[in-house]
C-alpha cells in the first residue's frame, strides 16, 4: 500500500507537456492510434535537472536525432522548439531537482505496420521529481540476476536506437523479481553483457 501511495504522490506531482500543452498528469492525453501506443514506435532520452540546470542536454538531444535516424523517424520538430519546451515545462513545474523525459512518436495512422503514413510527430515531456535512492544501495549494493531475454540489439557493435519498445527489458525486471534478485543484467545473442533493465554497466579494471 505504501508503494502505491508513493506511485501516486510522484504521479501527481509530475507536470506533463503534450505537443506543446502543459497539463495535469491526469489530464494529459494521446490518441490510441498513435504508433507509440500501437507498436512502441517511438524514441525518448532522460536527463535530470539540479537547481532548474539540465545535464548534458545537448548531448540527449544528440542522441535522440540518432535514435530517430537509426529507426527512420522523420522528426518534424526543430531542435530549437524542442529545447524551448523542455525549458518551458521544467520552469513550470517548479521542480528545480527533476527527471524530464523527452519522447517522440511516429504519430497517428491507420493500423498498419507501414510507418509511411505519417506525417506528424506526436511530442511528450514528463517531468517529476528526480528518484532518491536509498543509501543502503550505494553500501550494499544490488542483487542482480542473468535473464533469458535478450537486449534488443542485433548486433554487438551497433549502437541500437533509444525506442519505447521496452517489452524485453520489461520481461527482464519481471523475471529477476519472480527469481528474489533486485534487478537484470541483460545479453545479447553473443552472451555478451550488454546493460541493466534501465541502466548502463560499467567495469573498473586496472584503475581504469
Amino acid at each position: 500500500m505504501k508503494n502505491k501511495e508513493k506511485l501516486y504522490k510522484l504521479f501527481k506531482e509530475s507536470t506533463v507537456n503534450v505537443n506543446g500543452i502543459i497539463t495535469k498528469p491526469e489530464d494529459a492525453k494521446i490518441s490510441v492510434f498513435d504508433r507509440g501506443f500501437l507498436y512502441g514506435d517511438s524514441i525518448y532520452e532522460v536527463t535530470y535537472s539540479e537547481d532548474f540546470c539540465l545535464y548534458f542536454l545537448d548531448e540527449h538531444l544528440d542522441r535522440l536525432y540518432k535514435s530517430a535516424k537509426i529507426i527512420n523517424l522523420e522528426v518534424f520538430l526543430s531542435r530549437k522548439k524542442i529545447i524551448k519546451e523542455i525549458i518551458r515545462t521544467l520552469k513550470i513545474s517548479k521542480i528545480p531537482n527533476a527527471y524530464l523525459r523527452v519522447i517522440i512518436t511516429r504519430g497517428e495512422t491507420e493500423i498498419t505496420l507501414d510507418p509511411n503514413s505519417s506525417f506528424k510527430n506526436n511530442f511528450i515531456i514528463i517531468v517529476k521529481p528526480k528518484p532518491i535512492y536509498n543509501e543502503k544501495l550505494y553500501l550494499k549494493g544490488l542483487k542482480l540476476a542473468l535473464v533469458s531475454s535478450l537486449t534488443n540489439s542485433s548486433s554487438p557493435n551497433k549502437q541500437a536506437a533509444k525506442s519505447g519498445n521496452y517489452l524485453n527489458n520489461v520481461l527482464a525486471i519481471s523475471e529477476a523479481k519472480r527469481k528474489q534478485f533486485d534487478d537484470a543484467l541483460m545479453i545479447n545473442n553473443y552472451g555478451h553483457i550488454t546493460e541493466g533493465t534501465t541502466f548502463n554497466i560499467w567495469m573498473v579494471k586496472d584503475n581504469i
